[in-house]
């Protein structure tokens, strides 16, 4: 339900000589463990702290914690990180709890036991720690060390959004736009969003967007579908990216303007979006709010169809027919055209015609081609 967006669990157990909290959305994984400091402790700071941890000071068993988790200023060591994390957690301090319930769920400095790191991590949110109550959702919601319950899901994410957690925010609103877990609900999914777009969750403003654009949820409203996206795409949202190069090319919402709408294709496209690369290699292709640049075109049109996309496949097969922006090549036009047939009707007229004009030879060279670009990519 996360639509190809990992939103971090934020479990980041903040230590002292950091100068900034950790993002509360990773896109490389589901979570997110201390980070080391900016500016490194010196000795005589983890003296202190140690002292500190000792004589039983929660914060600084903590902070301790952090420090051996990281390497900072001492060795790197889980098991330590996991012993002064278990030190603060037994004294119920909600954020050692939710950190030892992650120690749990990767097996770092404590056997890897999901029931424990669910114990642990319940005994956070139950304490209204916002971030257990959000990573307690995701957990739920995706079967991850407990059944999977959309319902338990939306309950906790409800918990964490009503605090102001801009990723629970938009997961419920997502909730309530697919029915997961609640009643599906367009209005109250668009009031969700719009709290965590608020926020500037770009996610969450793309999909505002969408909703602005469709009328769902909301009064159908171009130029307010135009505001969301523009505040996504120019955090990097590539949908929102790709969004806007299509508004300002139809004159949706927006004065037409081809040049900004290559523009956007252009960074939605550099971002892998395959439909702003398709739009920008036809922009190249005819001249259209770039200069004419079939070599670019090629370009563009290859990078989609590499991805799967049979439109940018045969447009690919017919430049390469053509010998137009790249060197005329017969089989690897075959080649293109036979992959967009197989997803593809419209593309079927184009190998026909190629099936009756080249060689029983090349036929045979663009099908083994075709074979192999299969294996790799499937």
């Amino acid at each position: 339900m996360l639509e190809g967006r990992i939103a971090a669990w934020a479990l980041a157990v903040m230590i002292a000589f950091a100068v900034s909290p950790a993002s509360a959305q990773q896109d490389e994984g589901p979570i997110l463990m201390p980070k080391s400091a900016a500016t490194k402790p010196t000795a005589s700071d983890v003296k202190a702290l140690l002292a500190k941890a000792k004589e039983g000071d929660g914060d600084a068993q903590i902070k301790l914690s952090g420090l051996y988790y990281t390497g900072d200023g001492v060795p790197k060591s889980y098991i330590e990180a996991a012993r002064w994390c278990r030190e603060a957690a037994e004294k119920g301090i909600a954020e050692a709890e939710l950190h030892l319930g992650t120690l749990y769920l990767q097996g770092q400095g404590v056997p890897k036991d999901s029931e424990k790191a669910l114990v642990w991590i319940r005994k956070s949110a139950d304490q209204e720690d916002v971030r257990a109550e959000y990573d307690l959702g995701l957990l739920y919601d995706n079967g991850y060390a407990v059944q999977k319950d959309e319902k338990e899901a939306a309950k906790w994410y409800r918990k964490a959004a009503e605090q102001g957690d801009a990723a629970a925010q938009f997961n419920l609103g997502l909730d309530y736009v697919k029915g997961e877990g609640v009643l599906k609900d367009s209005a109250a999914a668009a009031a969700w969003l719009r709290k965590a777009a608020d926020q500037g969750d770009a996610a969450a403003q793309s999909r505002l967007g969408d909703m602005y654009d469709d009328g769902d949820g909301v009064e159908k409203d171009a130029s307010q579908a135009v505001n969301w996206y523009r505040k996504a795409a120019v955090q990097g949202d590539q949908s929102a990216q790709n969004n806007l190069g299509q508004f300002y090319r139809l004159g949706h919402g927006v004065p037409t303007d081809l040049a900004e709408s290559a523009r956007w294709f252009r960074k939605a496209a550099e971002q892998g979006e395959v439909q702003a690369q398709i739009s920008i290699g036809t922009m190249y292709s005819k001249g259209v709010g770039v200069q004419k640049d079939t070599a670019e075109a090629v370009h563009w049109y290859r990078k989609a169809a590499e991805q799967g996309s049979s439109v940018a496949q045969h447009n690919l097969a017919i430049l390469y027919i053509s010998g137009d922006g790249v060197r005329q090549d017969l089989i690897t036009a075959y080649m293109w055209a036979s992959l967009a047939a197989l997803t593809d009707e419209n593309a079927k007229p184009l190998l026909d015609r190629m099936d009756a004009n080249l060689s029983q030879a090349q036929i045979s060279e663009g099908k083994r081609l075709t074979r192999e670009w299969l294996a790799k990519h499937r």
